[in-house]
């Protein structure tokens, strides 16, 4: 599912990138800039997701581990909480404070998107697909206990 995950989400941002292409036609090159920085953010973000989870799996094999797994997750989220945020930041100062036309804080801030729409997406079908795969268990009453008697509804 990771390389699903990263084709669709490598295909949007691509989208994207050709959307705004024509901006830079009109003189508005930060507009591209902007979304070609955040999806490269977004991409490092992601695939510190990925190898943050194989790492927790790796590391849940062993015995007496979960101080380790629980500093390697809280690590993997702080790093990735100071990248979109100094993303955002710089992208902030670049397009309030510099006023010039290098990069876009909205379209930095959008570019971030396509992983929570692509993630939500994929988690459902993946869902529904296991849904599907499991036999339907019938309920069958339980034996009844010596002394009960059947209720007929």
């Amino acid at each position: 599912d990771e390389g699903k995950i990263a084709f669709w989400l490598l295909a949007v941002d691509l989208f994207g990138a050709l959307v705004f292409v024509p901006f830079c036609i009109l003189s508005l090159p930060g507009l591209l800039y902007g979304w070609l920085f955040g999806c490269l953010i977004e991409f490092i973000c992601y695939f510190t997701m990925i190898k943050g989870a194989s790492m927790l799996v790796d590391l849940s094999s062993e015995r007496g581990t979960r101080d380790k797994g629980i500093a390697l997750t809280l690590g993997f989220a702080a790093f990735r909480f100071l990248l979109v945020g100094g993303a955002l930041v710089l992208a902030a100062f670049l397009t309030f404070k510099v006023e010039g036309n290098w990069i876009n804080f909205f379209t930095t801030a959008g570019a971030f998107a396509p992983l929570i729409v692509v993630s939500i997406v994929f988690t459902l079908i993946h869902n529904r697909e296991k849904k599907k795969a499991s036999p339907k268990e019938e309920k069958k009453p339980a034996p009844l206990e010596k002394g009960e008697e059947a209720i007929d509804e």
